[in-house]
C-alpha cells in the first residue's frame, strides 16, 4: 500500500481523486490531504509518504496586474517549497499538476494549434508562466538530488466533469439554453476527470518520473458536444453556417472565441505511454453521468 499526500485537498481535482481512490475496489493507495491556502502544510509531517501530489494552484480567475504576483507565489514558489520539504523527509516522488498553458500557442497561429514533442514552450499568461517556472525549478531540484526524489510533471489540457470549474460548465449552460448553434468542425484536446484520476493513480503505482501529456482518446468538437448535450436532454438543435466566416476571423483575434471554436490539441502520440492504460471514459460517458 502506497501512502500519498495531496497538497490542495479542497481543489476540484483533489476532491475527485480522493473520491476516485475510495471507490476503486482494487486500490493500493492510501490518501491524505492538507490545505495549502491556510498554511496547514507547514504543520504537517511528510514523513512516511511515498508520494506528494501537488494539486494546489491559482487558476480560473481573471488575470490582472495586481494578482500576477499571486500566481507566482502559489503555482511556483509554494510548489518548490513543498518539493524541498518532501525531499528532506524522504518522499520518493513529487507529482506536479501543470497545464497545457505552458505552451501558450507554441509559436503557431491562434486557433490552429497542435502540440507535439517539438513544440516550443512560450506561455503567454501569468498562469502559464508561473507553471512553467515551477516546472523548471522542480526539474533542477531533481537533478540536484540525483533523482533521489523523482519529479513527475503532468500537463493536462482542459479537465472536465460534473461541477468542474471553468469553461466546460459554462458551455454546458449555453448548450441547454441555445437551440441554434454554429457548425464549425474544430478539434480540442480535453480530459475527463476520471481519466485524469486513473492516470495519476498509475503514475503513483508505477513511480513514474518525467513530463506527461494525458488526454482523452478522442478530440472534442464543440458543435457536436453542444448537440449531444441537448439530445440527452431531449432537446433539438439547429446547426447554422452563416456565421462561420466571421467566427474564423474572430478565432484568431478573440480569446473566448478561440477557446470555443479554435483547434488546440495534443498530437495523440505524445499522450500514449507503454503500460499506462487510462483512457477509460469518453465524452459521451461523462455527459450521461452529469445528466
Amino acid at each position: 500500500m502506497k501512502k500519498v499526500l495531496i497538497i490542495g485537498k479542497n481543489s476540484y481535482i483533489a476532491k475527485k481523486f480522493m473520491s476516485y481512490i475510495s471507490n476503486r475496489k482494487d486500490t493500493k493507495i492510501e490518501v491524505g490531504g492538507v490545505s495549502a491556502s491556510n498554511g496547514e502544510w507547514r504543520e504537517t509531517s511528510f514523513k512516511g509518504y511515498d508520494s506528494v501530489l501537488f494539486l494546489a494552484g491559482k487558476v480560473h480567475q481573471k488575470e490582472t496586474s495586481e494578482n500576477k504576483k499571486e500566481y507566482d507565489e502559489i503555482n511556483y514558489k509554494l510548489a518548490v517549497s513543498m518539493a524541498k520539504k518532501a525531499k528532506n523527509t524522504g518522499v520518493k516522488q513529487f507529482i506536479y499538476m501543470s497545464t497545457a498553458a505552458v505552451y501558450g500557442n507554441g509559436g503557431q497561429e491562434r486557433g490552429n494549434v497542435i502540440i507535439d514533442e517539438n513544440t516550443p514552450l512560450v506561455p503567454e499568461t501569468a498562469y502559464g508562466i508561473s507553471k512553467r517556472k515551477a516546472e523548471i525549478a522542480l526539474l533542477q531540484l531533481e537533478e540536484k538530488y540525483n533523482q533521489e526524489m523523482k519529479v513527475c510533471i503532468v500537463r493536462p489540457p482542459m479537465v472536465y466533469g460534473d461541477n468542474c470549474p471553468g469553461n466546460f460548465m459554462r458551455l454546458w449552460k449555453v448548450a441547454l439554453k441555445v437551440p441554434v448553434f454554429p457548425l464549425i468542425h474544430n478539434k480540442r484536446s480535453m480530459i475527463a476527470i476520471d481519466n485524469l484520476c486513473e492516470f495519476l493513480y498509475q503514475m503513483i503505482m508505477k513511480e513514474k518520473r518525467g513530463i506527461y501529456h494525458p488526454q482523452d482518446k478522442e478530440y472534442v468538437e464543440t458543435s457536436k458536444l453542444v448537440g449531444y448535450i441537448r439530445k440527452q436532454k431531449g432537446k433539438g438543435i439547429l446547426y447554422v453556417k452563416m456565421f462561420n466566416a466571421i467566427l474564423r476571423v474572430l478565432v484568431k483575434k478573440v480569446g473566448v472565441v478561440e477557446k470555443v471554436f479554435g483547434d488546440y490539441k495534443y498530437k495523440k502520440e505524445i499522450s500514449e505511454y507503454e503500460g499506462v492504460v487510462y483512457q477509460k471514459y469518453r465524452m459521451k460517458d461523462v455527459v450521461r453521468k452529469i445528466l
